[in-house]
């Protein structure tokens, strides 16, 4: 089942935020303007010592393509596959990108067949990562879903959880709503399932108070 954790990062630093903070994205503890979420201290932790591997990360959710510029400079020698599912979004970051190890492709997580075939096309994962648009139902069907393109010891990590409830719905994004909508057989393939909530001194998430993370540690 789901352990629920937080971490208080105080003022820490790491190389990912300073590079986060260059392609400025919200995913940056350490970002100036607009929102400024503590991930960069997480996901430098998690896999810093993957640096220099030949991981594959899976992102969805590109909008300005800052967070994947970040997963290009650090990880130089990963394969980084965005989705969206706004060609304008994938148009404009492919006019700028320069970074051959980055390619995208189209997902809506709104639909099944489409995770799947987008997921499918470009897998196994390292790492993927949702970030769309934090959706109770639409978190839930990637899920169930993506579990199944991991690699062997891979890790499935949904962004931006509510710390209370989507204030644009109502609904509850709590660790007993999350457990009782997931398929249980998700518990059973997964060594560790987290509910993260993350704090840093320069936190900043005003109106949302969504700087929680789900995360799936595949088994090894």
């Amino acid at each position: 089942m789901i352990t629920e954790i937080t971490i208080n990062y105080d003022n820490n630093i790491t190389p990912l935020c300073e590079i986060g903070k260059k392609y400025d994205t919200d995913k940056c503890s350490i970002r100036t303007t607009g929102h400024s979420h503590p991930y960069t201290n997480y996901y430098y932790n998690l896999l810093k010592d993957k640096k220099d591997e030949k991981i594959t990360i899976g992102e969805v959710g590109i909008f300005r393509g800052g967070s994947l510029n970040m997963w290009g400079e650090y990880f130089k020698n990963a394969k980084i596959v965005g989705f969206d599912n706004n060609y304008e979004y994938i148009d404009k970051f492919n006019e700028q990108n320069t970074n051959k190890n980055i390619i995208t492709d189209f997902m809506d997580i709104r639909y099944e067949n489409s995770i799947k075939d987008s997921l499918e096309q470009h897998g196994p994962y390292d790492v993927i990562i949702e970030d769309t648009n934090h959706f109770f139902d639409d978190q839930i069907r990637f899920i169930n879903k993506a579990i199944h393109y991991l690699k062997i010891g891979g890790t499935l990590i949904i962004e931006d959880i509510f710390v209370n409830t989507d204030h644009r719905t109502g609904k509850v994004h709590s660790k007993d709503e999350y457990e009782k909508h997931l398929n249980n057989n998700i518990f059973k393939n997964f060594k560790k399932v987290y509910l993260i909530t993350l704090d840093h001194i320069n936190k900043n998430s005003p109106g949302w108070n969504n700087d929680r993370l789900l995360v799936f540690e595949n088994k090894l």
